[in-house]
C-alpha cells in the first residue's frame, strides 16, 4: 500500500519489488519498478464500452426490423391503390365506361362493333361487324362500338374493385391463396343461386299451380 500497490498484480510483485528495492540505485529503483508495474499490469474490462456496443446494436436491428414491415406496409398500399384505379377507372370516367362496357345503346349482351343498319334505337336489328376490311365509308358512320365487356357485368364492376381489395396481401403467396378462396368461394355462391333459381324458379312469389287463385 506504501507504494500503491491496489491490483491482483501488484500485490503479487509488491513482495519481490520491496526486497530488491534495496539493493539498487535510487533511480534505477524507480525505473525498475514503473517496469515491472507496466509489465505486470492487467487490462481493465471494458464493459461500459461493451454494453454501449450492444445497445447500438440492438437499436440498429430494431430500427431495420421496424424500416422493413414499414416498407412492405408502404408497399401493400400503393399496390392497392394503384389496382383501385385501374379497375375503378370505368366508374368514375363516362369515355372509359363507353370504351370498356360500350354505348348505352347496345343490348346487355353485346359486344365488340355493330352495325345498326339504319335502326340505332333497335339493337335487334343490328349486325355484329365480322371484318373492317368489308365496310363501306358509308357503314362507318353507321358503326357502334359495344366495348369488349358485355354490359350485364356494369351493375357488378364495384365487387371486382371489393374483390380487389380484400384479395391483396403483404406478399405473393398470400395474394394467391385469398384469390384462389375468394374464386372458390365466388363460384360455389353462383352456383347455390343458380341451383335455388331451378328448383324455385319465382323466387319467394307464391304462383299457384294451374292458375288458381288461392293455393291449399
Amino acid at each position: 500500500q506504501a507504494f500503491g500497490f491496489e491490483s491482483r498484480a501488484d500485490r503479487l510483485v509488491a513482495p519481490w519489488i520491496l526486497s530488491t528495492a534495496d539493493t539498487m540505485p535510487v533511480d534505477e529503483k524507480a525505473t525498475q519498478s514503473r517496469s515491472l508495474l507496466m509489465c505486470c499490469e492487467t487490462p481493465e474490462p471494458v464493459e461500459e464500452e461493451l454494453r454501449l456496443i450492444q445497445t447500438k446494436a440492438k437499436r440498429t436491428v430494431k430500427y431495420a426490423n421496424h424500416n422493413k414491415v414499414f416498407m412492405g406496409h408502404l408497399a401493400l398500399a400503393l399496390s392497392t391503390a394503384t389496382l383501385m384505379v385501374i379497375f375503378g377507372m370505368p366508374l368514375f370516367s363516362s369515355h372509359l365506361r363507353q370504351l370498356v362496357f360500350g354505348s348505352h345503346l347496345c343490348a346487355d349482351t353485346y359486344r365488340g362493333f355493330y352495325l345498326t343498319n339504319g335502326h340505332p334505337n333497335d339493337a335487334e336489328k343490328w349486325e355484329k361487324v365480322k371484318a373492317f376490311s368489308d365496310l363501306t365509308a358509308e357503314q362507318v358512320e353507321d358503326l357502334v362500338d359495344c366495348g369488349f365487356i358485355p354490359g350485364t357485368y356494369k351493375g357488378y364492376w364495384p365487387n371486382v374493385c371489393q374483390f380487389c381489395f380484400f384479395s391483396l396481401l403483404t406478399n405473393t403467396g398470400k395474394t394467391v391463396q385469398t384469390t384462389l378462396q375468394g374464386l372458390i368461394g365466388t363460384f360455389i355462391a353462383t352456383v347455390n343461386v343458380w341451383v335455388l333459381y331451378e328448383i324455385f324458379p319465382s323466387g319467394c312469389l307464391m304462383v299457384c299451380p294451374d292458375g288458381m287463385d288461392k293455393c291449399d
